[in-house]
């Protein structure tokens, strides 16, 4: 409720920008209040390019206020908007995750080749975070090309700085936290497993189509735990649940990270692995 309620303090506008991926996806590039149009921005102004969390988007409070934050700076700013997320179509066989960290370099590359001059930060909460955790230390060790017959823009990561903000380090610790049905954690776990249920009933048939996921049994459910054990990872080519936390959780990817890049966690987060 607080986070609705944080999204209404603010208003604004974007300039939606649609780019695919080399598997189909459609993502969406929110350019705060239109900054991405010729105007009174030289196009040599850093860029801030904000990852969302889970089922979120543009329209999110944190999203809002941190390019708020920005274009006070006299930055530009631009949300990404994840595969089926925010009002963004389901063309791709697989939906968002946290492993699909060539979505962050997609934009990336997108974003160099409209302002090449421009220093590019980025900035990743909670799934966003994982998402451009694993790209940072992918990129870095030289693991992210563009598209056969495109122009390499840039070395290792592209980013000048990178912030990683409230995103659990490790998915198994944290999947153990939120499953205690004794703790207030556990809260956390059906707030999750909500929203998640809203985007697959968004999607309902067009996951259908593209897998062997039981979308419908899926929406019955109310933990996390019980969606990822009838087969979401699965849907994203994993084994389990576990071999899906295995890989996208930070833990590993960290020490790889040569982009300079700040984590920034509580404690008491529930999140926090």
């Amino acid at each position: 409720m607080l986070g609705f309620l944080r999204s209404l303090t603010i208003r604004n506008t974007y300039n939606r920008q649609l780019i695919l991926t080399t598997d189909g996806a459609t993502l969406g590039l929110d350019w705060f209040n239109g900054c991405d149009a010729d105007g009174d921005l030289h196009p040599s102004v850093p860029v801030l390019l904000v990852c969302h969390g889970i089922n979120g988007g543009s329209h999110e409070g944190y999203a809002k206020w941190v390019c708020a934050a920005a274009a006070a700076r006299g930055w530009r700013a631009v949300v990404l908007n994840y595969r089926g997320c925010n009002g963004l179509p389901f063309t791709a066989p697989r939906g968002y995750a946290a492993t699909l960290s060539h979505d962050v370099f997609t934009a990336v590359y997108s974003v160099r080749a409209r302002f090449p001059t421009a220093p590019l930060l980025a900035v990743g909460y909670s799934l966003g975070g994982l998402k451009l955790t694993k790209y940072l230390a992918e990129a870095d060790a030289g693991l992210h090309l563009p598209p056969p017959g495109q122009p390499k823009l840039f070395s290792g990561s592209g980013l000048a700085a990178a912030a990683i903000v409230s995103s659990p380090v490790s998915l198994g610790r944290s999947a153990e936290k939120l499953g205690n049905t004794r703790s207030l954690n556990f809260m956390y776990n059906l707030a999750v497993a909500y929203k998640l249920r809203e985007h697959l009933a968004e999607h309902r048939d067009d996951i259908a189509a593209h897998s062997k996921f039981d979308v419908d049994s899926a929406l019955a459910a109310w933990t996390m735990t019980e969606i990822e054990e009838l087969g979401l990872p699965a849907s994203f080519g994993f084994a389990d649940r576990h071999q899906y936390y295995d890989a996208a959780s930070s833990l590993d990817y960290i020490p790889a990270i040569a982009t300079p890049t700040l984590l920034l966690l509580a404690e008491d987060d529930p999140f926090l692995g």
